[in-house]
């Protein structure tokens, strides 16, 4: 209540029922609130709504309505309103590649770009005059992008908020083009939560020297390591000289536990492979070595999105492709502004795996040796005592508890949103309230007997382990 009282106001906020609102508080739509309900009325009213707490992890600008419709039914691909002016100003000299043609190419793969460009943190590589001209990064706006482009508040390291850009249709990407962009760059976070990483990218950046079948021999071994552990991959080619290896992520796991994982990992290769790779960015450490850049797993950081653009002579373009491919591309800068049928007819294939709604190889961990030992560990196994259990406390071990806290939070608004059982909701949310109190490793309070005192907790987790099965996406257990 002392977070709603300084927003109360008296005038309504939404048309409703008068019924239906008699006796209402109405506050200032600024925050973000679960409610478990039954159904949802042609009016818009909830049956047996129950209120189950705010949800500070949300971003007030990523929440919609979802409606559901049948696939016949689906609307056709948005395509833009947006005018674009001086479409002859040439913008790749070299190639005589003009705007217009630039805004063609976003116009045409809008449809299979905003997928993984949409709700994204962005930041732009603005050439107005063209990219032989001055050319700047853009993450701000201060409204000249107009109503299409959108804005996220984002806390800064000094503690004051600011605005970042994203978009979420095809009218606010081509505002971005109208506006002289012709690179898009993203956070590996989307606006639903930016302080939890969906994706790891590897940026293998070669040195001067170095022919490209020194990069397709790297990206296969970092294909190789990251399978190890339990990761799905894809490769991308970045339309400059390098390629980055993403690994699809469920957002669950912070970013200085992401950033410190891929730290890592980069630094173990190159202690192994001196020879070949190196994680120090310096130029003088790169000789005739791939640099493994880690550094985009990291929370501000951006990398270049699928199917963008590149300020690069010939217009090169940026596109995921299958690791069969991988084996046969002749080169990270193989498309160009002009392969957009090519490009899309290549994304609706089955070999990449493009989803509705977000583009994800969507094998992911959920196989995992990490999820199986979970699922064997589960507190309605017959072997599971919380005090006591072998294969829970080795699955758990070392695990900050607020990440299976996380976990159980997902579970209860996934179960939510299925109109699941609300009083069993708010257990689950009950529970992970007491396990994201802790400070200790579970295996730390699992010795201590501690954690048979968290009411429910044992019927939570064997809910969320169950319910999740082999559909849930995990992070790695080096991440969690």
């Amino acid at each position: 209540m002392k977070t709603m009282a300084p927003l109360e106001q008296s005038a309504a906020t939404v048309e409703a029922p008068r019924a239906e609102v008699r006796g209402a508080h109405w506050i200032r739509p600024k925050l973000v609130a679960e409610i478990a309900y039954t159904e949802m009325t042609n009016e818009g009213t909830l049956r047996h709504p129950s209120y189950l707490g705010l949800r500070e992890d949300k971003k007030p600008e990523a929440v919609a309505l979802e409606t559901e419709r049948h696939t016949a039914t689906l609307p056709a691909p948005a395509t833009s309103t947006i005018a674009i002016s001086n479409r002859g100003r040439v913008i790749y000299p070299e190639s005589n590649i003009t705007k217009g043609q630039l805004a063609d190419h976003y116009a045409a793969v809008a449809e299979i770009m905003l997928p993984w460009v949409g709700s994204r943190p962005i930041s732009l590589v603005r050439c107005p005059q063209g990219r032989a001209k001055k050319c700047f990064f853009q993450k701000h706006d201060a409204g000249s992008f107009g109503d299409k482009v959108h804005h996220v508040g984002i806390t800064e390291k000094d503690g004051h908020e600011e605005p970042y850009l994203y978009v979420d249709d095809a009218d606010g990407l081509m505002t971005c083009v109208q506006m002289g962009t012709i690179e898009l760059h993203g956070w590996g976070a989307r606006i639903e939560d930016v302080e939890k990483a969906d994706r790891l990218v590897f940026d293998l950046d070669p040195d001067e020297g170095l022919d490209f079948e020194a990069v397709r021999a790297a990206a296969f071994q970092f294909r190789d390591i990251l399978k190890s552990l339990g990761l799905t991959t894809f490769p991308m080619l970045t339309g400059g000289k390098g390629v980055h290896v993403i690994a699809p992520l469920t957002p669950q796991a912070e970013w200085p536990q992401v950033k410190d994982f891929a730290h890592r990992l980069a630094q173990a290769v190159a202690q192994t492979d001196p020879s070949h790779f190196t994680a120090v960015m310096a130029k003088a450490k790169r000789k005739g070595r791939i640099f493994v850049d880690y550094l985009r797993n990291q929370r501000g950081a951006t990398a270049i999105m699928p199917y963008s653009a590149r300020s690069r002579p010939g217009a090169p373009v940026a596109a995921p492709i299958t690791w069969a491919e991988m084996k046969t591309i002749d080169a990270p800068s193989h498309f160009h502004v002009g392969d957009a049928r090519e490009l899309k007819k290549r994304a609706a294939s089955k070999s990449l795996a493009m989803g509705s709604s977000r583009p994800i190889i969507a094998k992911s961990v959920a196989h995992s040796s990490t999820t199986e030992r979970l699922v064997k560990a589960s507190p309605r196994s017959p072997d599971w005592n919380p005090g006591t259990s072998v294969p829970f406390a080795s699955t758990m071990a070392k695990t900050d508890p607020r990440t299976v806290a996380s976990l159980l939070r997902e579970y209860a608004h996934r179960t939510s949103l299925r109109g699941g059982n609300p009083y069993r909701t708010k257990a689950y949310l009950r529970a992970a309230d007491s396990l994201a109190a802790l400070s200790q490793p579970l295996d730390r309070i699992i010795a201590a007997g501690a954690l048979t005192r968290i009411p429910g907790i044992g019927d939570a987790i064997a809910d969320m382990v169950r319910g999740f099965g082999n559909t849930f996406v995990s992070c790695n257990e080096s991440l969690l």
